[in-house]
């Protein structure tokens, strides 16, 4: 496999280790291509950036915020 061809499970690898580090350029890149040639890859990276605002939402969440009083 070249350099900048992923499997669906490499790509979900990085989508994932994109979490919590920088990926290198060449993991960039090859992610990059991989997201514009595979519907269901690009699917989990939308849902994935969908959980990431929700949970720095909650982060930010306080009580007294959410009240009305």
């Amino acid at each position: 496999m070249t350099p900048l061809r992923l499997s669906c499970k490499k790509a979900t690898a990085l989508l994932v280790a994109r979490e919590d580090r920088r990926l290198a350029l060449l993991e960039r890149l090859a992610l990059g291509v991989h997201l514009r040639l595979c519907d269901a890859c690009t699917r989990m990276d939308g849902q994935m950036r969908v959980m990431q605002r929700g949970l720095a939402q909650w982060r930010n969440y306080r009580e007294d915020e959410s009240r009305e009083d």
